[in-house]
């Protein structure tokens, strides 16, 4: 049985929907809700806006909430959004392994309303750099990473260099 809370929250985020759609915006919308009932997160989706594909409403608030707490761990939190994540979505929410995760739309009813993508990405293994993707790997899960320290906060400690050195362009390989 769905409690009065749920549906409190789950009206704020058709009222943040609703008034996206009413601005010209996307119906989606997300927020994010601490143990104590309070929402320390919520943002729509602004791919339109800013051309990034992963600006959806359900990334952005897992970044603001992330972001917040320091931590990306959002065990005991609820999350909220208007219908059923995309598989983008719903692979950060896995990672961020939120306590719970509401939706008011169904799949099915959902991608009536989308435009389905025919795109096959073509990808290709490449086979001869296997081994060394693998001893990378090994070294990593070998290393003193605790099981739920941030990897981010693990590089922030073994870096020697700033990270803009690190990044190298095609052109240098």
């Amino acid at each position: 049985m769905i409690c009065l809370v749920v549906i409190a929250m789950m009206q704020a985020v058709l009222d943040m929907a609703q008034e996206e759609v009413d601005r010209g915006g996307l119906p989606f919308a997300t927020i994010v809700v601490n143990a104590q009932g309070e929402i320390i997160a919520r943002a729509v989706n602004t791919v339109a806006d800013s051309h990034d594909p992963t600006d959806h409403a359900e990334i952005r608030a897992l970044r603001i909430a992330t972001q917040k707490l320091q931590s990306s761990d959002l065990s005991g939190h609820e999350v909220y959004a208007i219908g059923y994540p995309c598989p983008m979505c719903l692979a950060a929410l896995k990672l961020a392994k939120p306590k719970k995760v509401y939706f008011a739309l169904a799949l099915k009813d959902k991608n009536k309303f989308m435009k389905q993508a025919k795109y096959a990405l073509p990808m290709e293994q490449v086979k001869d750099k296997q081994e060394k993707a693998l001893d990378i790997f090994k070294l990593w899960s070998s290393s003193q990473l605790k099981p739920h320290a941030s990897t981010t906060e693990h590089v922030r400690h073994k870096r020697t260099q700033p990270a803009s050195l690190l990044v190298r362009s095609h052109a240098d390989f």
